[in-house]
């Protein structure tokens, strides 16, 4: 009750097929046990004020993802997106776009979000107008590009610039900001003199004068190697 308040809403991620999540029921184990998720949302609706979503992957077949789909829309979710992929698919295998148009004709009344290989501007629009989709969730393609958003496209520097000014008045911590700009760095060459400064960073500082913007400590960001 008290997280809720700091929030806009709140969705139940049934989608991540990672073991950590999996082994301890959460995740994509979920979608097993449609039961245990119809009884979590019933719950998170009864006492929260938020809005409640939750993501889900495909199933074996399309008529079994939209009847799963029918049970969670039940629980009164304002919206459901679907990653079209199934658990066992991995990021490289290409998202099944063409099963999220059947799941939209499937007579479900809630906004259904499209997730999966949104990697430019481009195909925001593209895999609405191919699926009917309601929305668009991107992952890896605003990791990778957060211009992704903007109708003017900013290169990847200009990106990391804005986010390194943001993570030292926000004070984020090092670790996190490494990690963040490490993504933005993907579509940079492995042996770009940047790419390779960059992984190697040990603290703040040091990846804030790999990208020439003026490091300014704070009390919240610490430039040492355990910057936390």
């Amino acid at each position: 009750m008290v997280r809720s308040r700091d929030v806009d809403g709140i969705d139940l991620n049934m989608g991540c097929p990672i073991h950590f999540s999996v082994q301890g029921g959460m995740g994509s184990a979920l979608l097993k046990k449609p039961e245990i998720a119809v009884d979590i949302l019933s719950t998170l609706k009864r006492n929260l004020p938020n809005p409640i979503t939750c993501k889900v992957r495909l199933l074996e077949t399309i008529p079994q993802t939209i009847d799963m789909l029918k049970m969670l829309e039940a629980t009164g979710v304002s919206a459901m997106t679907v990653h079209t992929r199934h658990v066992k698919d991995r990021p490289r295998d290409p998202a099944k776009w063409d099963y999220m148009t059947h799941i939209v004709q499937g007579s479900l009344n809630v906004p259904l979000v499209i997730n999966g290989d949104v990697f430019k501007r481009e195909d925001i629009e593209r895999a609405r107008k191919e699926t009917g989709a309601s929305s668009i969730m991107i992952a890896r393609g605003a990791m990778w590009d957060p211009s992704i958003f903007s109708e003017t496209h900013e290169d990847v520097e200009v990106c990391i610039t804005k986010y390194l000014n943001k993570c030292m008045e926000m004070g984020n911590n090092f670790k996190n900001s490494k990690y963040v700009v490490m993504q933005m760095c993907e579509t940079l060459s492995k042996k770009a003199p940047r790419w390779i400064a960059t992984q190697s960073s040990k603290n703040m500082a040091e990846l804030c004068d790999i990208w020439d913007v003026n490091y300014v400590q704070t009390d919240t960001v610490v430039a040492t190697n355990d910057d936390e």
